[in-house]
């Protein structure tokens, strides 16, 4: 009886070890299956989105020359447009000056162009701030998320729903609406997920504040001077 009891435990204990091993088993397929289901889901879109792609740039090419003018008019039609030009790389949009709201002030970025190529949209800040970074280097900040890349290439974090709401507008060759999600992104800033703190321009408007009124100093010292040069003269 000893023995036919001491089989039955190790049965029960095999059988309870087995158990254990089979639901962390279950628990990792149905992780996978989940996962494969995200993928899955994520790859009907995209081709979903593909073939949409396919056909709108099919309707546009078929009249090239009429789709961009009525684009552009469109463009226009945005109040923080300045102005539009043709050039040999793409449609580019002046936007003006862009300030960021950030604790209760306006911190101005930059003058920004969007550029819409035959790839894609690129951005450029014409008023850049030039900082040292820790080895000394200068780097060029365009905008505190964008990266210039110090000469190895721009990247422009756009955030993952942003970025795939402006793929989609570009398919589509929606470009009214893409400017002006593109200009939203340039008005905006998270410091949860930002390559440059936006305190580099707080800093740099500090900087020329305390230039400008050195100057004004400066330009009062030698107009007072001169006035008495001028009095002695007369006198």
């Amino acid at each position: 009886m000893t023995e036919q009891k001491q089989l039955i435990e190790g049965f029960k204990k095999e059988i309870d070890n087995q158990i254990v091993v089979f639901e962390k088993d279950l628990k990792n397929l149905n992780k996978s299956s989940k996962d494969c289901e995200t993928y899955l889901i994520t790859s009907l879109k995209n081709l979903d989105l593909k073939k949409r792609q396919i056909q709108d740039l099919k309707k546009f090419g078929r009249d090239i020359n009429h789709s961009i003018k009525e684009q552009v008019k469109e463009i226009e039609q945005l109040p923080f447009v300045k102005s539009i030009k043709f050039t040999p790389k793409g449609i580019s949009i002046d936007v003006g000056k862009v300030d960021i709201g950030y604790r209760n002030n306006n911190i101005y970025i930059g003058d920004f162009t969007i550029t819409i190529t035959p790839s894609g949209v690129e951005v450029k800040n014409r008023k850049p701030i030039i900082v040292k970074d820790e080895y000394d280097c200068e780097r060029v900040l365009e905008h505190p998320h964008i990266d210039t890349g110090n000469g190895n290439g721009k990247h422009i974090c756009f955030g993952s729903e942003r970025a795939v709401r402006i793929n989609e507008y570009f398919a589509k060759f929606q470009l009214k609406q893409l400017v002006y999600m593109v200009y939203l992104f340039l008005k905006t800033y998270s410091e949860r997920d930002t390559y440059w703190r936006i305190t580099y321009w707080t800093q740099e408007a500090k900087r020329k504040e305390r230039k400008q009124k050195t100057s004004i100093t400066t330009e009062e010292v030698i107009t007072e001077e001169e006035y008495v040069k001028q009095k002695e003269v007369k006198e």
